[in-house]
C-alpha cells in the first residue's frame, strides 16, 4: 500500500477559503456543502485515505465557519 500524505488541516483551509470566495458562499449551510464537495474530491483523487476518519475532519473544517466568512467578506470589501 502506498503511503498517501495527506493534506493537512491548514491546506484543506486555504484551499475552501479560495473557493468560498470565488463561489460567494455566504452561509453556514453552503459551506457545509463545499467541505463535503473537498473532501469527497480529494477522497477521489487519493489525497485523502479512505479509511480515514473523515468525519473527524469535516468537524475541524467546519469549526473554521466563522474565519472563511470572514475570509469572504473582507475579499468582497477589497475587489474593485
Amino acid at each position: 500500500m502506498p503511503n498517501i500524505i495527506e493534506p493537512s488541516v491548514k491546506e484543506l483551509l486555504a484551499e475552501l477559503k479560495k473557493r468560498a470566495r470565488n463561489n460567494l458562499v455566504d452561509s453556514r449551510s453552503a459551506y457545509e456543502d463545499l467541505v463535503d464537495e473537498v473532501i469527497n474530491e480529494k477522497v477521489e483523487a487519493g489525497e485523502i485515505d479512505s479509511d480515514e476518519d473523515t468525519e473527524s475532519l469535516k468537524d475541524k473544517l467546519l469549526g473554521r465557519w466563522e474565519e472563511v466568512e470572514e475570509f469572504v467578506r473582507r475579499s468582497e470589501t477589497t475587489k474593485p
